[in-house]
């Protein structure tokens, strides 16, 4: 326990080849101390201690962004109009993004700098009329973040003879977790510490394990935090023909 302290690591697993008294159990258990039987112990195990998991934030920033809204011929709006989605409350733009970033992804976008043009269907109002169309451009571009790791934690009972695999957690400073049995791998996404950065919707997580895995499932927490938008939008109307 002294050298984790002295050393500021984030886990300490003690092995012996004699086992554990209960003494030693109960107060690995109190201070965090994992233990691990060397007779159990595999050469696989000892190398993926050391192993980190790399998580990627993946978001879609976007500038000079601007959208022209098509009203119907005839219709007059007031001179600063109110534009409402269909319950007549603020509009939540990110569909709209959303629909642009999936329209340059299934265009087979490399994430680099990219001038879109697009036609798009909208369900607000302007002054309570339904607009005929709208069509919306600017730049977009990819924006990754890397999640570093905080600490990892590999629990297995000493002796059980359960012939069960060792598990693995890993926990991130996004309050992310990944759990991993053998080649088994669930993960525990916590959305809400994203932090989204300007003019940008988050898209996706990328996760390397540096190897072949079957993925057990994924379990967001805080998915409404990282759905929200502050994208700047520039708006305008003009008449339909």
């Amino acid at each position: 326990m002294g050298r984790r302290i002295s050393l500021q690591a984030d886990a300490s697993i003690a092995v012996s080849a004699s086992g554990f008294t209960a003494g030693a159990k109960a107060k690995a258990t109190r201070h965090g101390v994992i233990l691990r039987d060397l007779a159990e112990l595999s050469e696989e195990e000892v190398r993926g201690w050391g192993a980190t998991r790399k998580i990627c934030l993946v978001f879609c920033q976007f500038s000079d962004a601007s959208l022209t809204i098509a009203i119907p011929h005839g219709f007059v709006p007031c001179s600063t109009p109110t534009i409402a989605d269909a319950s007549g409350g603020p509009v939540n733009w990110r569909p709209l993004f959303e629909l642009v970033a999936t329209s340059l992804d299934e265009e087979g976008w490399d994430g680099h700098n990219c001038d879109f043009e697009l036609d798009v269907g909208l369900s607000c109002t302007v002054d309570g009329c339904s607009p005929v169309s709208g069509r919306v451009k600017g730049t977009a571009r990819r924006v990754r973040q890397e999640v570093s790791l905080a600490s990892i934690v590999v629990y297995t009972e000493p002796g059980s003879n359960t012939g069960a695999e060792t598990a693995r957690v890993a926990r991130y400073q996004s309050g992310s977790e990944i759990i991993e049995a053998s080649d088994e791998v669930s993960v525990v996404a916590d959305l809400s510490q994203v932090q989204v950065p300007d003019n940008s919707v988050f898209r996706s997580f990328n996760i390397d394990f540096g190897r072949s895995v079957v993925f057990r499932g994924l379990y967001p927490v805080g998915l409404p935090a990282a759905m929200n938008a502050s994208v700047s939008l520039r708006i305008s109307l003009r008449s339909s023909a």
